[in-house]
């Protein structure tokens, strides 16, 4: 409503005053126009400057342009209750509390305040010395905050872009906030306004108490209230409740950029972030983290030629850092620079560059590590860096010329950080920075960071047209005819960040040394990583690389240009040890080679040199695969290592048909018995086929080397369609080489057991050969594949396979072993069982101790070989033999294998031989439960208590797998009461007249239990029990027979030396159901007349009798009593 009378004010006074002299017709006509509220164009403008890092930058920025060297961020907590009252307005009270406060030492100009006061316009276009739109990146600040204040000199602003908070001080709706003179009549603001200043004073050297004269600051203070949820309700730029979560995240991203931020800044210095808490006064404040830029001890390798003028700021600096933003205003002089070629005083040659190492220090306090929260490292961490700038060749400069565009300026920088190695110099890092678990490479910098990745490895600046968001390039959408900012940033890219890249590579070679540490292509853009952004700047890099003779290129002992380089293949050279063969031959070729340097280049640069459009340039210098091996390794293979040689020899003969002429007209291959003598592939016979059994290895016919090298099948194969002779064995030849391992295994038992394999495997081929060839015989022919049938005898009789060895861990006696003597020992096929028979046989029989395969196994016959009876039999009685307490885990786990396998062939054969089976089983423990063999008479398929180790439940994996085994055996459903009594008298045995331990008194109470659910279920009478005697534990824990023993229910008489009571965890109607007595009949039965008879009583009679025994009436109440007193 203010608002609307504010505008409406005006209006009416223009109205009345015109209205006698309107004519008639104007009546008509009414008032209409577009328009568009501050709040709206604020909030438009924050969807490009979103809340984040951005937001503080462009306060570094707008400081870095006004000259300031220092900035301070403060996170002021208090509520500053005490300076609620003498505001400029009630509503300026929402607006003391929590705030964040900017600091910077430059003072803001007379042209400063007219810009701040525009929400947009480039106020700093043709300022081509200053980077930010001060406009523009200051309305950022309405991402956390609805009314913006800050002092500087005598001045103190309050925007309120409402027009809610300073209520009657808005004068014009069009500008709605105030600019207050502290020098003009101040002792009237402070008796009006002091709790509105109250809050500056004491924040960075700030004195609002109006008690001077002069109550200028010196500097520039913002304070941001933040914005409260009251206020996020109401507003119309941002509804964010900036609380204290939201401060503390946004600290914690600046700091997190913080080591970047000062790179390519041109004057400051140093930028802090402090804090101040809650109830402390505002000197108060703690600093939490600090980033300083100063100059390294590395130096000044290009020193800027021109001078600098320096911000007034700068008078209170150092000698040295006075140098350092001499070297660091690179953009004042391309400026300058700029504006003398316009004028015809200067060339494009004398363009200035810029090359300076600086040091970054981040510094975590103590109180920042308790502000921030834990993984922070506390202290400094200094990082050094390597600056370049340049303004190009001319081509950035010669768009600005023909575009006659003066806010323009060329200038470029990369940075790059340089690790220390102590006496060896530095070395580069490239930039790898973690965002989100997903690792990025370098920034785009517009002299601070932007929120672009370019995929290169180094930072790289430049004065970009750049979106009005500030988190992109500009870029060319498909409905624009052109966009001058997107051509601008592509011969920047192309010619000053280019230039500026390239002089940064030169720099390094002074600062890094010669060697490994340094690969000279590390910081080279990638086209696999390069961003659409900087495709340009990679292709002019690559361009200028390969035309204009920079000696980039190492092999770590000079630097040379592409003339005059060679290199292979990447797609060769990065073949692991093969390319590092190549390598090492490619520089024993050229080792003697004046003007030709050997230079490892990898495929990522390469490809990158031909997306580039430069293949034509490397193609010359490129060694492919085949050139290789004609022009380096055949013409020199005496020269090589052996090992080298061989390498790339078995490369050779891997890889197609490219060297097969090649391999053919040389002497190229080793041959037995020590490989020194090379011959060509026609003079060799393969030692895997006929060669094997006829030749020894020292006549030289074998290919030398191993499976891994010159005698692998594949080579082999190969080497034979090259000419190595070959040929097949009849199967009478096969059975003699079969009966020679034995001979052989007298005098060399591993040399036999080799040629075992080799006869194995050659069986292998030979029978799947075969077979192949029966099947494409005609019919007349196969019978010469039939009458081989006769040869098999001979094989299966022939002592050629070794027996295996009793395992580690194998807790069985072991046929195997008591075969072996100190010879080896071998075995014909019919003795011997495969190994997977092993927990059926191993114990009566021996086991092949090789692997076999499938095709050669049914050969010998040796697939159908199965475990009889008496072999099963056998094994479970060595198992049985076994005290498996005594076993580990291992040992113990073999036992139960052993145990579960000849279960299961027992419970195949039950069905077929189950007489023979029952026969072995009949009165034996061999069901295996808890390290314990067990007879069927002591285990059942079910019990629901723990009576071990008297009764065990059958475990659940024997049940579902050995039913009808188990079954067969006699292993109960459940067991019936005698197993339970059985059981009681064994403890009564055991423990006779002592007391029970814990666990064996639980047991015999669990039994008793299971023996009274037996009882209840075939609704026996304790009489019929009391054939045998039935023992339980009495109250002390004895074991005593039933008819000793009474139940505890009349406590008022008292107890008798021989009376003995039924043990408390045993209730009392199991006891009755067993025929314990209670105490009463204990008691009568001392004064009883007569024997007992041998009659016998219904149980419903018997109960009907014992209510007999008790008076009505309170009796029975007592009872009921009684028993609950019992239960506790």
């Amino acid at each position: 409503m203010k608002r609307s009378s504010a505008l409406s004010r005006p209006a009416s006074a223009s109205t009345s005053s015109t209205r006698t002299v309107l004519d008639p017709m104007e009546s008509s006509i009414e008032a209409f126009g577009q328009y568009e509220k501050i709040t709206t164009r604020l909030k438009r403008l924050l969807d490009q400057y979103t809340d984040g890092f951005a937001v503080l930058k462009e306060l570094v920025q707008n400081a870095d342009d006004a000259g300031a060297t220092e900035v301070r961020f403060l996170y002021d907590e208090r509520a500053n209750n005490d300076a609620m009252t003498h505001l400029l307005d009630e509503g300026m009270k929402e607006c003391q509390g929590p705030a964040l406060w900017v600091y910077n030492d430059a003072e803001f100009t007379e042209k400063d305040f007219e810009n701040i006061e525009k929400l947009s316009g480039a106020t700093k276009e043709h300022h081509t010395e200053k980077i930010g739109k001060f406009g523009l990146g200051f309305n950022a600040v309405y991402n956390l905050t609805d009314v913006p204040m800050f002092l500087s000199r005598n001045y103190f602003v309050v925007f309120d872009p409402h027009m809610s908070h300073l209520g009657r001080h808005i004068k014009n709706p069009a500008k709605p906030g105030v600019k207050i003179d502290l020098n003009k009549n101040p002792e009237a603001l402070r008796a009006r306004y002091r709790g509105q200043f109250k809050p500056f004073d004491g924040i960075f050297g700030c004195d609002l108490r109006l008690s001077k004269r002069d109550n200028s600051f010196r500097g520039t203070l913002f304070r941001f209230p933040l914005r409260t949820s009251e206020q996020a309700q109401r507003s119309e730029i941002k509804q964010l409740d900036y609380n204290d979560h939201e401060m503390r995240k946004l600290l914690q991203m600046f700091l997190e950029g913080a080591e970047s931020l000062l790179l390519f800044s041109q004057n400051i210095l140093r930028v802090g972030i402090y804090n101040l808490p809650r109830t402390s006064p505002p000197g108060a404040s703690l600093l939490l983290f600090q980033v300083t830029k100063s100059l390294s001890s590395v130096g000044i390798p290009r020193e800027l030629s021109s001078s600098v003028t320096l911000p007034t700021t700068a008078g209170k600096l150092s000698k040295e850092e006075k140098r350092l933003l001499q070297e660091s205003n690179f953009l004042q002089v391309a400026s300058r620079f700029m504006v003398d070629l316009r004028n015809g005083r200067d060339d494009v040659s004398n363009s200035p560059q810029s090359s300076v190492t600086i040091e970054i220090d981040c510094n975590v306090t103590n109180k920042g590590v308790d502000f921030f929260g834990g993984g922070l490292p506390c202290g400094h961490e200094k990082t050094t860096w390597l600056v370049v700038s340049s303004m190009g060749r001319g081509e950035a400069m010669s768009f600005i010329m023909d575009h006659n565009d003066t806010t323009l300026v060329p200038s470029a920088g990369v940075a790059v950080q340089l690790i220390s190695r102590g006496l060896d110099g530095y070395v580069p890092s490239p930039v790898v920075k973690n965002i989100d678990g997903v690792e990025v490479n370098g920034s785009v910098f517009c002299y601070l960071p932007l929120p672009i990745h370019s995929g290169l490895p180094v930072h790289i600046n430049g004065a970009f047209a750049v979106a009005a968001d500030r988190r992109n390039l500009e870029r060319k959408v498909e409905d624009d005819k052109s966009c001058h900012g997107v051509n601008w940033n592509k011969v920047l890219m192309e010619d000053s960040v280019c230039s500026a890249y390239l002089t940064l590579l030169d720099d390094l070679k002074s600062l890094v040394t010669h060697g490994d540490s340094y690969q000279f292509h590390l910081l080279w853009p990638k086209s696999s990583t390069v961003q659409h952004n900087c495709r340009s700047l990679m292709k002019s890099f690559y361009k200028s690389v390969a035309n204009r003779g920079f000696s980039l290129f190492s092999d770590g002992r000079q630097w040379v240009d592409i003339n005059k380089i060679v290199f292979l293949d990447p797609k060769f050279r990065e073949a692991s040890e093969i390319g590092h063969a190549a390598f090492e031959v490619l520089q024993l070729h050229y080792r003697s080679a004046r003007n030709t340097v050997v230079i490892d280049l990898p495929s990522d640069i390469l490809m990158s040199f031909e997306e580039s459009n430069q293949e034509r340039t490397t193609n010359k210098k490129k060694y492919s695969e085949v050139a290789f091996y004609r022009q380096c390794f055949f013409s020199h293979m005496l020269r090589i290592p052996v090992n080298v040689r061989d390498l790339l020899m078995l490369h050779a003969l891997d890889n197609g048909r490219d060297f097969d002429s090649l391999i053919k007209a040389h002497a190229c291959i080793p041959v037995s018995p020590s490989g020194k003598t090379l011959k060509c592939p026609s003079q060799l016979v393969n030692p895997r086929k006929e060669v094997a059994a006829l030749f020894s290895s020292n006549e030289g016919k074998f290919p030398f080397g191993n499976e891994a090298s010159y005698l692998s099948p594949q080579r082999l194969t190969k080497l034979e369609g090259l000419g190595m002779c070959s040929d097949d064995l009849p199967w009478s030849e096969v059975a003699e080489r079969a009966e020679s391992i034995q001979r052989l295994n007298m005098t060399d038992p591993n040399a036999a057991l080799e040629r075992v394999k080799e006869l194995l495997r050659f069986m292998e081929r030979k029978i799947k050969r075969e077979r192949m060839e029966m099947k494409m015989a005609p019919s007349s022919k196969r019978r010469e594949y039939s009458l081989q049938a006769g040869i098999y005898q001979r094989l299966l009789q022939a002592k050629f396979l070794p027996v295996l060895k009793k395992p580690e861990n194998f807790p069985l006696p072991w046929k195997g072993d008591a075969l072996q003597g100190k010879q080896q020992v071998l075995l014909s096929p019919k003795e011997v069982f495969l190994q997977d028979k092993k927990y059926l046989v191993c114990c009566s029989e021996p086991l092949v101790g090789i692997s076999l395969p499938r095709n050669v196994e049914k050969c010998l016959k040796l697939d159908t070989k199965d475990a009889s009876l008496s072999h099963v039999t056998q094994q479970i009685q060595c198992a049985m033999s076994t005290n498996v307490n005594l076993l580990n885990v291992t040992k113990y786990q073999e036992v139960t294998r052993i145990c579960h396998e000849a279960y299961k062939y027992l419970n195949k054969t039950v069905g077929i031989n189950g007489d023979e089976c029952m026969k072995f089983l009949h009165g034996k423990n061999f069901i295996l439960v808890e390290r314990r063999f067990l007879s069927a008479r002591e285990v059942a398929f079910e019990l629901t208590a723990d009576c071990a180790p008297y009764l065990y439940r059958l475990p659940q994996q024997l049940t579902d797998t050995f039913p009808e085994m188990m079954e067969a055996a006699g292993v109960k459903e459940v067991f019936d009461e005698k197993d339970y009594i059985s059981s009681l008298q064994k403890i009564k045995s055991q423990f006779e007249e002592t007391k029970l331990d814990e666990q064996t008194l639980q047991v015999s109470v669990n039994l008793t239990l299971q023996l009274s659910e037996v009882m209840n279920v075939s609704e026996m009478n304790p009489s019929q029990v009391q054939k045998e005697t039935v023992f339980l534990p009495d109250s002390k824990g004895v074991m005593r027979a039933v008819s000793d023993l009474c139940i505890r229910n009349c406590p008022w008489i008292g107890d008798e030396p021989d009376v003995h009571y039924v043990n408390d965890r045993i209730p009392w109607p199991t006891c009755q159901l067993v025929g314990v007595k209670t105490r009463r009949e204990e008691a009568l039965q001392s004064h009883a007349i007569g024997l007992p008879c041998g009659q016998t009583e219904k149980l419903a009679n018997r109960l009907r009798r014992i209510l007999t025994e008790y008076p009505c009436e309170k009796e029975i109440l007592k009872e009921l009593v009684q028993n609950a007193d019992d239960a506790q």
